[in-house]
Protein backbone atom coordinates (compact mmCIF):
# COMPACT_ATOMS: atom_id res chain seq x y z
CA UNK A 1 0.00 0.00 0.00
CA UNK A 2 1.30 3.47 -0.88
CA UNK A 3 1.08 5.72 2.14
CA UNK A 4 -0.45 9.17 1.97
CA UNK A 5 -1.48 9.71 -1.64
CA UNK A 6 -4.26 12.00 -0.46
CA UNK A 7 -7.52 12.38 -2.33
CA UNK A 8 -7.58 10.89 -5.78
CA UNK A 9 -6.96 13.85 -8.13
CA UNK A 10 -9.63 12.58 -10.50
CA UNK A 11 -12.21 11.93 -7.81
CA UNK A 12 -13.37 8.77 -6.06
CA UNK A 13 -16.06 8.20 -8.66
CA UNK A 14 -13.79 8.11 -11.67
CA UNK A 15 -11.63 10.52 -13.66
CA UNK A 16 -14.60 12.65 -14.73
CA UNK A 17 -16.31 12.74 -11.34
CA UNK A 18 -19.79 11.39 -10.55
CA UNK A 19 -21.73 10.73 -13.77
CA UNK A 20 -24.99 12.58 -14.26
CA UNK A 21 -26.95 9.38 -14.91
CA UNK A 22 -25.53 7.61 -11.86
CA UNK A 23 -23.87 4.87 -13.95
CA UNK A 24 -20.11 4.44 -14.12
CA UNK A 25 -18.28 3.59 -17.30
CA UNK A 26 -15.99 0.53 -17.36
CA UNK A 27 -13.05 2.94 -17.27
CA UNK A 28 -14.40 4.61 -14.12
CA UNK A 29 -15.07 1.26 -12.48
CA UNK A 30 -11.51 0.19 -13.19
CA UNK A 31 -10.10 3.39 -11.70
CA UNK A 32 -12.24 3.00 -8.58
CA UNK A 33 -11.15 -0.62 -8.14
CA UNK A 34 -7.52 0.48 -8.12
CA UNK A 35 -8.26 3.31 -5.69
CA UNK A 36 -10.06 0.98 -3.28
CA UNK A 37 -7.23 -1.54 -3.52
CA UNK A 38 -4.68 1.09 -2.49
CA UNK A 39 -6.83 2.28 0.41
CA UNK A 40 -7.39 -1.27 1.69
CA UNK A 41 -3.84 -2.44 1.11
CA UNK A 42 -4.90 -5.00 -1.48
CA UNK A 43 -2.10 -5.97 -3.83
CA UNK A 44 -2.17 -4.79 -7.41
CA UNK A 45 -2.06 -8.40 -8.57
CA UNK A 46 -5.27 -9.33 -6.78
CA UNK A 47 -6.98 -6.12 -7.81
CA UNK A 48 -6.13 -6.80 -11.45
CA UNK A 49 -7.55 -10.30 -11.09
CA UNK A 50 -10.76 -9.18 -9.44
CA UNK A 51 -11.56 -6.23 -11.68
CA UNK A 52 -13.08 -6.97 -15.09
CA UNK A 53 -12.30 -3.43 -16.26
CA UNK A 54 -8.51 -3.42 -16.66
CA UNK A 55 -8.09 -0.13 -18.54
CA UNK A 56 -8.95 2.20 -15.67
CA UNK A 57 -7.19 -0.08 -13.21
CA UNK A 58 -4.03 -0.04 -15.28
CA UNK A 59 -3.82 3.74 -15.53
CA UNK A 60 -4.70 4.21 -11.88
CA UNK A 61 -1.89 1.98 -10.70
CA UNK A 62 0.46 3.80 -13.04
CA UNK A 63 -0.54 7.07 -11.39
CA UNK A 64 -0.02 5.65 -7.91
CA UNK A 65 3.44 4.45 -8.85
CA UNK A 66 4.18 7.87 -10.29
CA UNK A 67 3.04 9.48 -7.03
CA UNK A 68 5.34 7.18 -5.10
CA UNK A 69 8.38 8.52 -6.90
CA UNK A 70 8.54 6.29 -9.96
CA UNK A 71 7.89 9.15 -12.36
CA UNK A 72 9.73 12.10 -13.80
CA UNK A 73 9.93 15.01 -11.36
CA UNK A 74 6.84 17.18 -11.39
CA UNK A 75 4.78 14.77 -13.49
CA UNK A 76 2.34 12.40 -11.81
CA UNK A 77 0.45 11.36 -14.94
CA UNK A 78 0.11 7.66 -15.80
CA UNK A 79 2.39 8.08 -18.80
CA UNK A 80 5.18 9.31 -16.54
CA UNK A 81 5.57 6.01 -14.70
CA UNK A 82 8.85 4.45 -15.74
CA UNK A 83 8.59 1.11 -17.54
CA UNK A 84 11.24 -1.45 -16.67
CA UNK A 85 13.94 -2.43 -19.05
CA UNK A 86 13.00 -5.39 -21.21
CA UNK A 87 14.50 -8.60 -19.92
CA UNK A 88 17.01 -10.41 -22.06
CA UNK A 89 15.40 -13.15 -24.09
CA UNK A 90 16.23 -16.73 -23.12
CA UNK A 91 15.54 -18.96 -26.12
CA UNK A 92 15.53 -22.72 -26.29
CA UNK A 93 18.41 -24.10 -28.39
CA UNK A 94 16.10 -26.50 -30.21
CA UNK A 95 14.62 -26.81 -33.69
CA UNK A 96 11.28 -28.48 -34.39
CA UNK A 97 9.87 -30.46 -37.32
CA UNK A 98 6.44 -32.03 -37.77
CA UNK A 99 4.35 -33.79 -40.37
CA UNK A 100 1.22 -35.91 -40.85
CA UNK A 101 -0.23 -38.24 -43.50
CA UNK A 102 -3.52 -40.07 -43.91
CA UNK A 103 -3.41 -43.84 -43.39
CA UNK A 104 -3.96 -46.21 -46.32
CA UNK A 105 -6.98 -47.79 -44.67
CA UNK A 106 -8.71 -44.43 -44.38
CA UNK A 107 -7.85 -43.54 -47.98
CA UNK A 108 -9.31 -46.84 -49.22
CA UNK A 109 -12.55 -46.08 -47.34
CA UNK A 110 -12.73 -42.56 -48.74
CA UNK A 111 -12.09 -40.96 -45.35
CA UNK A 112 -9.71 -38.22 -44.38
CA UNK A 113 -7.18 -38.19 -41.58
CA UNK A 114 -8.46 -38.34 -38.02
CA UNK A 115 -5.23 -36.93 -36.58
CA UNK A 116 -4.57 -33.37 -35.50
CA UNK A 117 -1.49 -31.61 -34.14
CA UNK A 118 -0.47 -28.21 -32.81
CA UNK A 119 2.83 -26.66 -31.72
CA UNK A 120 3.03 -23.44 -29.68
CA UNK A 121 6.43 -21.82 -29.27
CA UNK A 122 6.26 -18.54 -27.38
CA UNK A 123 8.01 -16.19 -24.97
CA UNK A 124 6.56 -15.57 -21.51
CA UNK A 125 6.67 -12.18 -19.81
CA UNK A 126 10.04 -13.02 -18.29
CA UNK A 127 11.21 -13.52 -21.90
CA UNK A 128 11.89 -17.21 -21.34
CA UNK A 129 10.80 -19.46 -24.18
CA UNK A 130 8.37 -22.36 -23.77
CA UNK A 131 7.19 -25.00 -26.26
CA UNK A 132 3.97 -26.99 -25.99
CA UNK A 133 3.48 -29.64 -28.71
CA UNK A 134 0.60 -32.12 -28.90
CA UNK A 135 -0.69 -34.67 -31.43
CA UNK A 136 -4.21 -36.09 -31.12
CA UNK A 137 -5.79 -39.13 -32.76
CA UNK A 138 -9.56 -39.31 -33.19
CA UNK A 139 -11.43 -42.47 -32.27
CA UNK A 140 -11.54 -44.78 -35.31
CA UNK A 141 -15.17 -45.76 -34.77
CA UNK A 142 -16.33 -42.14 -34.61
CA UNK A 143 -17.94 -40.92 -37.81
CA UNK A 144 -16.32 -37.48 -37.59
CA UNK A 145 -13.73 -37.85 -34.81
CA UNK A 146 -11.25 -35.73 -36.76
CA UNK A 147 -13.31 -32.80 -35.46
CA UNK A 148 -12.37 -33.56 -31.86
CA UNK A 149 -8.74 -34.34 -32.71
CA UNK A 150 -8.16 -31.06 -34.51
CA UNK A 151 -10.03 -28.92 -32.01
CA UNK A 152 -8.61 -30.85 -29.06
CA UNK A 153 -4.98 -30.20 -29.97
CA UNK A 154 -5.51 -26.45 -29.99
CA UNK A 155 -7.54 -26.42 -26.78
CA UNK A 156 -5.00 -28.58 -24.94
CA UNK A 157 -1.97 -26.62 -26.12
CA UNK A 158 -3.49 -23.28 -25.14
CA UNK A 159 -4.80 -24.55 -21.80
CA UNK A 160 -1.58 -26.29 -20.77
CA UNK A 161 0.43 -23.19 -21.61
CA UNK A 162 -1.90 -21.06 -19.46
CA UNK A 163 -1.93 -23.52 -16.55
CA UNK A 164 1.87 -23.64 -16.50
CA UNK A 165 1.85 -19.88 -16.20
CA UNK A 166 -0.82 -19.56 -13.51
CA UNK A 167 0.48 -22.34 -11.23
CA UNK A 168 4.08 -21.18 -11.36
CA UNK A 169 3.12 -17.58 -10.71
CA UNK A 170 1.36 -18.58 -7.49
CA UNK A 171 4.43 -20.54 -6.39
CA UNK A 172 6.84 -17.65 -6.81
CA UNK A 173 7.60 -15.29 -3.98
CA UNK A 174 4.43 -13.12 -3.83
CA UNK A 175 6.31 -9.83 -3.75
CA UNK A 176 8.44 -10.93 -6.71
CA UNK A 177 5.36 -12.05 -8.65
CA UNK A 178 3.62 -8.73 -8.00
CA UNK A 179 6.70 -6.82 -9.07
CA UNK A 180 6.86 -8.73 -12.36
CA UNK A 181 3.18 -8.17 -13.06
CA UNK A 182 3.35 -4.46 -12.24
CA UNK A 183 6.37 -3.97 -14.46
CA UNK A 184 4.93 -5.89 -17.38
CA UNK A 185 1.50 -4.24 -17.19
CA UNK A 186 3.03 -0.78 -17.10
CA UNK A 187 5.42 -1.51 -19.95
CA UNK A 188 2.66 -2.97 -22.11
CA UNK A 189 4.43 -6.33 -22.34
CA UNK A 190 1.66 -8.11 -20.41
CA UNK A 191 -1.98 -8.16 -21.63
CA UNK A 192 -4.05 -6.49 -18.95
CA UNK A 193 -7.13 -8.68 -19.45
CA UNK A 194 -5.58 -11.96 -18.26
CA UNK A 195 -2.02 -11.55 -16.98
CA UNK A 196 -1.87 -15.04 -15.46
CA UNK A 197 -2.56 -16.72 -18.80
CA UNK A 198 0.41 -14.95 -20.37
CA UNK A 199 2.96 -15.42 -17.61
CA UNK A 200 5.82 -17.90 -17.60
CA UNK A 201 9.04 -17.77 -15.59
CA UNK A 202 10.22 -21.22 -14.50
CA UNK A 203 8.80 -24.71 -14.77
CA UNK A 204 6.13 -25.76 -12.21
CA UNK A 205 7.20 -28.13 -9.47
CA UNK A 206 4.30 -30.50 -10.15
CA UNK A 207 3.54 -30.97 -13.81
CA UNK A 208 0.97 -33.70 -13.10
CA UNK A 209 -1.11 -30.95 -11.50
CA UNK A 210 -0.84 -28.87 -14.66
CA UNK A 211 -2.01 -31.78 -16.81
CA UNK A 212 -4.93 -32.64 -14.56
CA UNK A 213 -6.18 -29.06 -14.42
CA UNK A 214 -5.84 -28.82 -18.19
CA UNK A 215 -7.72 -32.08 -18.69
CA UNK A 216 -10.57 -30.88 -16.48
CA UNK A 217 -10.72 -27.54 -18.28
CA UNK A 218 -10.77 -29.07 -21.77
CA UNK A 219 -13.28 -31.72 -20.67
CA UNK A 220 -15.64 -28.98 -19.57
CA UNK A 221 -15.19 -27.22 -22.91
CA UNK A 222 -15.99 -30.48 -24.70
CA UNK A 223 -19.12 -30.86 -22.58
CA UNK A 224 -20.23 -27.35 -23.52
CA UNK A 225 -19.33 -27.85 -27.18
CA UNK A 226 -21.28 -31.10 -27.39
CA UNK A 227 -24.35 -29.31 -26.04
CA UNK A 228 -23.96 -26.46 -28.52
CA UNK A 229 -23.58 -28.94 -31.40
CA UNK A 230 -26.98 -30.44 -30.63
CA UNK A 231 -28.06 -34.03 -30.16
CA UNK A 232 -26.92 -36.82 -32.46
CA UNK A 233 -29.17 -39.75 -33.36
CA UNK A 234 -28.00 -43.15 -32.11
CA UNK A 235 -28.27 -46.33 -34.23
CA UNK A 236 -31.41 -47.13 -32.23
CA UNK A 237 -32.99 -43.82 -33.21
CA UNK A 238 -32.52 -41.98 -29.90
CA UNK A 239 -31.09 -38.46 -29.83
CA UNK A 240 -28.24 -38.19 -27.36
CA UNK A 241 -25.52 -35.77 -26.27
CA UNK A 242 -23.40 -38.80 -25.44
CA UNK A 243 -23.65 -39.89 -29.07
CA UNK A 244 -22.43 -36.45 -30.17
CA UNK A 245 -19.28 -36.95 -28.08
CA UNK A 246 -18.87 -40.51 -29.35
CA UNK A 247 -19.12 -39.56 -33.02
CA UNK A 248 -17.22 -36.24 -32.96
CA UNK A 249 -15.17 -35.61 -29.84
CA UNK A 250 -13.24 -38.71 -28.72
CA UNK A 251 -9.46 -38.43 -29.14
CA UNK A 252 -6.17 -39.50 -27.59
CA UNK A 253 -3.36 -37.04 -26.90
CA UNK A 254 0.42 -37.33 -26.75
CA UNK A 255 2.84 -34.44 -26.46
CA UNK A 256 5.71 -32.67 -24.76
CA UNK A 257 6.39 -29.41 -22.97
CA UNK A 258 9.82 -27.82 -23.04
CA UNK A 259 10.95 -24.84 -20.99
CA UNK A 260 14.36 -23.42 -20.21
CA UNK A 261 14.54 -25.66 -17.13
CA UNK A 262 12.44 -28.82 -17.64
CA UNK A 263 11.18 -31.05 -20.46
CA UNK A 264 8.22 -33.39 -19.99
CA UNK A 265 6.67 -35.94 -22.37
CA UNK A 266 3.14 -37.10 -21.56
CA UNK A 267 0.20 -39.02 -22.99
CA UNK A 268 -3.44 -39.90 -22.61
CA UNK A 269 -4.12 -42.98 -24.72
CA UNK A 270 -1.80 -44.75 -27.15
CA UNK A 271 1.05 -43.50 -29.32
CA UNK A 272 4.84 -43.47 -29.48
CA UNK A 273 7.36 -41.25 -27.68
CA UNK A 274 11.17 -41.01 -27.76
CA UNK A 275 13.49 -39.13 -25.43
CA UNK A 276 17.20 -39.02 -26.25
CA UNK A 277 16.80 -42.14 -28.38
CA UNK A 278 14.87 -44.16 -25.80
CA UNK A 279 11.53 -45.30 -27.26
CA UNK A 280 8.25 -45.78 -25.40
CA UNK A 281 5.34 -47.48 -27.21
CA UNK A 282 1.99 -46.96 -25.49
CA UNK A 283 -0.34 -49.93 -25.80
CA UNK A 284 -3.93 -49.20 -26.93
CA UNK A 285 -5.23 -51.62 -24.33
CA UNK A 286 -7.53 -54.60 -24.47
CA UNK A 287 -9.70 -54.74 -27.58
CA UNK A 288 -7.69 -51.92 -29.19
CA UNK A 289 -9.63 -49.41 -27.10
CA UNK A 290 -7.22 -46.72 -25.91
CA UNK A 291 -8.26 -44.13 -23.37
CA UNK A 292 -9.84 -41.00 -24.82
CA UNK A 293 -9.95 -37.67 -23.03
CA UNK A 294 -13.76 -37.52 -23.09
CA UNK A 295 -14.37 -41.18 -22.24
CA UNK A 296 -15.98 -40.12 -18.97
CA UNK A 297 -18.94 -38.78 -20.96
CA UNK A 298 -19.68 -41.98 -22.86
CA UNK A 299 -18.69 -44.79 -20.49
CA UNK A 300 -20.12 -44.49 -17.00
CA UNK A 301 -18.57 -47.78 -15.92
CA UNK A 302 -14.94 -46.67 -16.23
CA UNK A 303 -13.05 -43.92 -14.41
CA UNK A 304 -12.07 -40.72 -16.15
CA UNK A 305 -8.73 -41.15 -17.90
CA UNK A 306 -5.69 -39.26 -16.60
CA UNK A 307 -2.61 -37.94 -18.33
CA UNK A 308 0.48 -40.03 -17.82
CA UNK A 309 3.96 -38.52 -17.54
CA UNK A 310 6.44 -40.57 -19.59
CA UNK A 311 9.60 -38.58 -18.87
CA UNK A 312 10.49 -35.48 -16.89
CA UNK A 313 14.11 -34.40 -17.25
CA UNK A 314 16.17 -31.20 -17.06
CA UNK A 315 16.14 -29.50 -20.45
CA UNK A 316 19.92 -29.17 -20.47
CA UNK A 317 20.06 -32.98 -20.60
CA UNK A 318 17.73 -33.27 -23.61
CA UNK A 319 19.19 -33.91 -27.05
CA UNK A 320 15.97 -34.93 -28.82
CA UNK A 321 12.32 -35.62 -28.10
CA UNK A 322 9.71 -37.12 -30.44
CA UNK A 323 6.00 -37.85 -30.07
CA UNK A 324 3.72 -39.55 -32.58
CA UNK A 325 0.21 -40.92 -32.90
CA UNK A 326 -0.24 -44.70 -32.97
CA UNK A 327 0.51 -44.95 -36.70
CA UNK A 328 4.12 -44.15 -35.82
CA UNK A 329 4.46 -47.65 -34.41
CA UNK A 330 4.13 -48.99 -37.97
CA UNK A 331 7.45 -47.34 -38.80
CA UNK A 332 9.09 -49.19 -35.92
CA UNK A 333 7.65 -52.50 -37.11
CA UNK A 334 8.71 -51.90 -40.73
CA UNK A 335 12.10 -50.25 -40.20
CA UNK A 336 13.98 -53.04 -42.03
CA UNK A 337 11.51 -53.15 -44.94
CA UNK A 338 12.20 -51.36 -48.21
CA UNK A 339 10.49 -48.13 -49.12
CA UNK A 340 7.81 -48.65 -51.80
CA UNK A 341 9.48 -48.48 -55.23
CA UNK A 342 12.94 -47.84 -53.72
CA UNK A 343 15.94 -49.86 -52.62
CA UNK A 344 16.48 -47.95 -49.39
CA UNK A 345 15.04 -49.13 -46.09
CA UNK A 346 12.23 -47.40 -44.23
CA UNK A 347 14.58 -46.83 -41.31
CA UNK A 348 13.94 -46.26 -37.62
CA UNK A 349 12.58 -43.24 -35.78
CA UNK A 350 16.10 -41.89 -35.19
CA UNK A 351 16.10 -40.60 -38.78
CA UNK A 352 13.65 -37.89 -37.75
CA UNK A 353 16.07 -36.21 -35.34
CA UNK A 354 19.35 -36.99 -37.15
CA UNK A 355 18.47 -35.97 -40.72
CA UNK A 356 18.99 -32.22 -41.27
CA UNK A 357 16.55 -32.23 -44.20
CA UNK A 358 13.52 -32.44 -41.92
CA UNK A 359 14.51 -29.24 -40.13
CA UNK A 360 15.64 -27.28 -43.18
CA UNK A 361 12.52 -28.04 -45.23
CA UNK A 362 9.21 -27.28 -43.46
CA UNK A 363 7.51 -29.97 -45.55
CA UNK A 364 10.36 -32.47 -45.30
CA UNK A 365 8.96 -34.72 -42.58
CA UNK A 366 5.53 -34.95 -44.20
CA UNK A 367 7.14 -35.80 -47.55
CA UNK A 368 9.12 -38.63 -45.93
CA UNK A 369 5.94 -40.08 -44.43
CA UNK A 370 4.18 -39.74 -47.80
CA UNK A 371 6.97 -41.69 -49.53
CA UNK A 372 6.62 -44.44 -46.94
CA UNK A 373 2.92 -44.62 -47.69
CA UNK A 374 2.78 -44.43 -51.48
CA UNK A 375 1.90 -47.24 -53.86
CA UNK A 376 4.68 -47.88 -56.39
CA UNK A 377 6.04 -50.54 -58.73
CA UNK A 378 8.95 -52.60 -57.50
CA UNK A 379 11.99 -53.56 -59.55
CA UNK A 380 10.30 -56.75 -60.68
CA UNK A 381 7.16 -54.93 -61.77
CA UNK A 382 5.09 -55.98 -58.72
CA UNK A 383 2.96 -53.45 -56.86
CA UNK A 384 4.37 -52.35 -53.52
CA UNK A 385 2.05 -50.69 -51.02
CA UNK A 386 2.81 -48.16 -48.33
CA UNK A 387 3.39 -49.25 -44.75
CA UNK A 388 1.24 -46.69 -42.90
CA UNK A 389 -2.19 -48.26 -42.70
CA UNK A 390 -3.24 -45.82 -39.98
CA UNK A 391 -2.98 -42.02 -39.87
CA UNK A 392 0.50 -41.02 -38.73
CA UNK A 393 1.57 -37.73 -37.14
CA UNK A 394 5.06 -36.97 -35.78
CA UNK A 395 6.42 -33.94 -33.90
CA UNK A 396 10.16 -33.91 -33.15
CA UNK A 397 12.55 -31.45 -31.50
CA UNK A 398 16.35 -31.67 -31.45
CA UNK A 399 19.10 -29.58 -29.92
CA UNK A 400 20.82 -27.30 -32.41
CA UNK A 401 24.39 -28.21 -33.20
Amino acid sequence: MIEGPGPCPKGPRGPKGPPSNGELTPYDRGWNAAWEAQCKGVSEVHAQQACPYPVGTEEAFAWFRGFAGNSEEGDSSPKAAKAPKEREQILLPFEIACGTVTGRDHISMGRGSQDGFCVLRSLGVANEEVVVAIACDGCGSGEHSEVGAKIGTKMLVKTIFSEIASIELMRLDPSLAEKYLQEMILSGMLPSGNPFGSYHHVFPKNFQEVLEMSRESVSEKIRTLSKDMGLTTTPEGRRSQTETVRQYLLFTAIGFVMTTTRTVAFSLGDGVACMNGETFVLDPGEGNEPEYLAYGFVSSGRPEPKFRILWEVPTDQVQSVLVGTDGTNLILKSSDNKMPGKDEKVGGLDQFWTNDFFFKNPDGLRRRLALMNRTAKGGDGSVEHGILLDDTTIIVARRRA
